[in-house]
């Protein structure tokens, strides 16, 4: 199945990109930046599904999916959006959409959408009851947990979900895409990561790593992450999935408790 990706954010697309290629969904022959630069591909490539954002410069999603779906050979088009709202969905469809996804749930039901469109009914009931199980897993994590991630085979991030009440220091999205050490960090050094990094690259399990993030102009958050490696149905390494905890309030309690000691030992 030949995908077309059409989202105005290259972090995003790299994400999609990585999920797709993840669970062997298909393959992506083309991206584009823009309603009108996708309808133009659609029409060069010919892919059999588009995956299209909906708010975007120009012509935006709607009216190139408009315009997609006049062609000769329409395929099939997914919109995907950061507002799932009723009104978005049924101007979606009303413009030809076959499917529409929150860019939340891209990472969990877009596989299971493209398999509905291309694999036999055995193979798709299949994935779709791996992703269901999936979907209960993290629910229940994110429940008791600060945090949930998914990565995919090169570190990238494909799911950030935060539990009741905790608030990020950086958007969500902005995640995506990107490898833990690619974003704004204070803690470790740089041998902290080396040794981190040196453990995903054998695929092995971690337990309470501990890191720092800026949080504008209040005191830095830390954060306590562990994880453990994916591999699918044929043992080939898929990526990580795991969990999180801010521990900033117990270190500040920890520096307190050093300064009080260090002040006794004078």
């Amino acid at each position: 199945m030949n995908l077309l990706l059409v989202d105005d954010s290259p972090i995003y697309r790299k994400a999609l990109r990585a999920t797709i290629e993840e669970y062997g969904a298909g393959r992506v022959v083309g991206e584009a930046a823009s309603g009108e630069e996708g309808v133009a591909l659609a029409g060069q490539l010919a892919p059999d599904v588009v995956i299209m954002d909906l708010s975007m410069p120009g012509i935006g999603g709607l009216e190139a999916t408009r315009r997609i779906k006049s062609l000769a050979r329409p395929p099939r088009v997914v919109v995907l959006t950061l507002n799932d709202q009723d009104d978005y969905r049924r101007a979606a469809l009303a413009h030809g959409a076959d499917a529409f996804l929150a860019k939340r749930q891209a990472a969990t039901e877009l596989p299971v959408v493209l398999a509905g469109f291309g694999l036999p009914s055995a193979a798709a009931d299949d994935l779709r009851a791996r992703r269901a199980s999936e979907a209960r897993f993290r629910g229940l994590v994110e429940l008791s947990q600060d945090l949930y991630w998914e990565t995919d085979s090169a570190h990238r991030f494909t799911v950030m979900a935060h539990g009741p009440g905790y608030r990020p220091t950086w958007p969500t999205d902005s995640h995506i895409g990107q490898r833990r050490w690619e974003i704004p960090n204070t803690t470790p050094d740089e041998a902290g990561w080396a040794a981190h990094r040196a453990t995903l690259d054998a695929h092995l399990p971690f337990h309470s790593f501990e890191m720092s993030r800026p949080d504008g102009e209040n005191p830095d958050r830390h954060y306590e992450v562990s994880g453990e490696p994916v591999f699918d149905s044929h043992r080939r390494f898929a990526g990580y999935r795991g969990i999180g905890r801010d521990i900033s309030e117990r270190k500040r309690t920890e520096n307190a408790l050093r300064e009080t000691t260090a002040q006794l030992n004078l």
